[in-house]
């Protein structure tokens, strides 16, 4: 397998976990009655940091520092976040 379509399996498999994972504890918080707007924002947090540093770890293998491109992955999951925001 050529090292762009392992990195492309390997990005998926980040996506698919961590939506399928970050969806069932939105289930649980909000059926142990947290409001849900609450449950979005701290499983936003918790998605943001774990797939950023999955996809730069395992997905791409960058050694670079994170500083910088974790402040623009951060502005574009903001954006996300209240687009996401104004549809609940």
């Amino acid at each position: 397998m050529n090292a762009a379509l392992s990195q492309l399996t390997r990005f998926v498999a980040v996506g698919l976990t961590a939506n399928f994972i970050l969806y069932l504890l939105y289930l649980l918080l909000t059926s142990l009655g947290l409001e849900y707007i609450f449950a979005m924002t701290i499983l936003y947090v918790v998605g943001v940091c774990y797939t950023f540093l999955m996809n730069k770890n395992w997905t791409f293998g960058a050694n670079t520092k994170i500083t910088a491109e974790f402040m623009r992955y951060l502005i574009l999951y903001l954006i996300g976040y209240f687009i996401n925001l104004s549809m609940l």
